[in-house]
């Protein structure tokens, strides 16, 4: 993505928070592989798909046009405190949101992407110093429109859902582990996590953490 309209600084700070973000895991184009608990399995769930409703292309200058929280949200440094979630649906529900990303980014979805994550969460990783002038925004906004998919040596695939767990405050932290990707060896793996919380029945990611160290994930107890 290379927009000579764009002042470069601010056009490469943007790929390396919002769209890095994005790719924490890059895509699959056939069925997603993951380990799931004998609980999980007992619930039926839809297969993941790349089908929710795409952000606009004004999205990026909608979301910085808002004010800003008076209270802007602690920034998860690690995982969060909980117990393991053992409602089969609401585990389903968290591995479909990781699931549907990497479908939606593996087909250069991008728009469709970004309407898994949380609006002030995004507008965190898109513009963490709140200098990104409107017209920017929309530029970059176009930039993505146009789907573009993940070449074959790219792809990533989820290996396996490592925790379900749900906070005090009912959110839910999902920690998965993908294999390959870019500039990544095919059979590489890399350990990441997402906080999710209920929207308008809708479970969105409010938060995450990339590259963590597997021996800080620990084992779910029954």
């Amino acid at each position: 993505m290379e927009i000579a309209s764009v002042p470069r600084p601010r056009y490469r700070k943007w790929t390396t928070s919002a769209v890095a973000i994005a790719f924490i895991v890059v895509a699959l184009t056939g069925p997603v592989m993951s380990t799931w608990s004998v609980s999980a399995q007992e619930a039926t769930p839809t297969p993941a798909a790349c089908d929710m409703e795409p952000r606009p292309i004004t999205f990026i200058a909608d979301l910085l046009a808002v004010p800003k929280p008076d209270v802007t949200p602690t920034p998860v440094a690690g995982i969060p405190d909980g117990v393991e979630v053992t409602d089969p649906q609401v585990r389903v529900d968290a591995q479909r949101v990781v699931e549907s990303l990497i479908i939606c980014v593996n087909q250069g979805d991008l728009l469709r992407s970004f309407s898994l994550f949380d609006d002030e969460y995004l507008r965190r990783i898109i513009d963490p110093e709140g200098a990104m002038e409107a017209e920017v925004a929309i530029e970059l906004a176009k930039s993505i429109a146009t789907p573009v998919a993940v070449a074959p040596e790219d792809m990533t695939t989820l290996d396996a859902i490592l925790l379900v767990r749900q906070q005090s405050d009912g959110a839910v932290t999902v920690v998965f582990r993908t294999k390959g990707g870019p500039d990544r060896d095919p059979d590489e793996t890399q350990v990441d996590l997402f906080v999710l919380r209920q929207e308008n029945d809708r479970w969105l990611i409010v938060d995450g953490l990339t590259d963590l160290d597997p021996q800080s994930v620990p084992t779910p107890t029954a």
